[in-house]
Formats: C-alpha cells, structure tokens, sequence
C-alpha cells in the first residue's frame, strides 16, 4: 500500500508539472506573437488615413509667360476650375496682385510679363476687374502640376474641434481609438498639439508623417506630423 500511495502521489507531482509547462508555454507564445500590438497597429493605420483624408486638400500650380505690355490683364485657361482661388507670384517670386473675374484668372503686372500661378480653395476669394482681356498661347503656359497638401485651416479646424467635442469628432471620423497628433517644422519644433493624453500603463502607438502645409498666402511649409493612437 505504501508503494501504490507513492506512486499516486507522483503522479499528481507529474501532472502539476506538465501543467505548469504548458500554461508556461501559453504565456510565452501570446508574449511573442502580441495579437494585441497586431490590431493596434491596424488602428493606427485607420486614424492616420482618416485624418489625412480631414486634412489634405488640392494644390495646382503652373507658369505664365505674357506678351506685351499691360498692368492688369485677364486670360481664360483650362486649368481654372469653379471652387478654386488664385496668388501669383511674378519671377523674383514677390507676391502680386491676383484673384478671378468670371472664368478668367486676372493679374496686375506692374513691369513683369513671366508669372507663376497658385491654384487652390485653400485661398481666399479675391475678384479683381481688368479692363484688358487677353489670349495666351499654350506656348506661354507652363504644365500644371499638381500635389496633395495638408490645409492649414483645416489642421487648425480640427484642433478647435478636437479641444471642443473629442468623443463627437471621434464619431465623425469613425475613429474607435483614442488619438492625439503633433506637428513639427522642418527644424523638428513643435507648431501645434492636440494634447489628449494616454492613460498611465497603456501602450501608445506612434507614426511619423512627412507633411507639406499650405498656409492661406501661398507659403507652403514642410514638417513632420506625430500621429499617436492608443
């Protein structure tokens, strides 16, 4: 009897053990694979897009060159769309007077005849009258380019809402995560900070963005934006 009672006491002692090791094994594969780091990584995702989408706006651009002599003329171009607005800059890239009449871009030249020409709704609306409506030949007109840029008044748009409703702008990004962002000049210094915080013990999540922000005069600034989510 003696005997059989050891052998049934090291049969438990082998069962403790064998269920240690598998629940130790348990614990280091869900510690390697992380599934939860996984899906938050998803997340960040989710936010980074549906803020860009927020953020970024049409920035169209292209050259001009004019012949003759006037101090204000108006030219019609097929880059010129309804919702945009115009700057131009003349070839010592001073800003100049510009805005639209009708369908046609108008510029007051002084005693310039080569122009570069900003297009977005970034802009604010300027109509300028101009007595001399002239043709400019496609000879004349540089290519148009285009880039997707982030809107400065929209950046700051979304900081009054984030500080005023957080949950309400959360729905209408249809972001389920916390987040926050941060953005940088060239020179890596701090421009502007949504400062919602993670609470302590919770893992933030982080990704660096390379950004153009187009500011309302034209000044396209580059920088990095910090987003965060959580």
């Amino acid at each position: 009897m003696l005997i059989k009672r050891g052998k049934k006491g090291q049969g438990h002692i082998e069962m403790i053990i064998s269920f240690s090791l598998f629940i130790g094994f348990v614990v280091t594969i869900l510690l390697f694979y992380r599934p939860t780091v996984k899906s938050k990584d998803i997340s960040l995702g989710v936010v980074e897009r549906e803020l860009m989408n927020n953020l970024t706006t049409d920035f169209y651009f292209f050259s001009v060159k004019m012949s003759g002599e006037s101090d204000c003329f108006c030219f019609s171009s097929e880059y010129f769309s309804s919702g945009m607005n115009v700057i131009a800059y003349n070839s010592s890239k001073d800003k100049i007077n510009a805005g639209t009449s009708g369908n046609s871009i108008c510029i007051e030249s002084g005693n310039n005849d080569f122009f570069y020409i900003y297009l977005s709704p970034e802009f604010g609306e300027n109509n300028i009258e101009c007595s001399n409506s002239i043709t400019i030949s496609n000879d004349n007109i540089g290519l148009l380019r285009e880039a997707k840029v982030i809107s400065n008044s929209a950046l700051s748009s979304l900081k009054e809402r984030y500080d005023i409703d957080y949950n309400r702008l959360k729905e209408e990004l249809k972001i389920t995560y916390d987040f926050r962002l941060a953005v940088f000049d060239e020179l890596g210094d701090k421009i502007l900070e949504f400062d919602k915080t993670a609470p302590l013990g919770r893992p933030v999540y982080s990704k660096d963005i390379s950004i153009e922000i187009l500011h309302e005069d034209g000044m396209i600034q580059k920088g990095t934006m910090k987003v965060y989510a959580w």
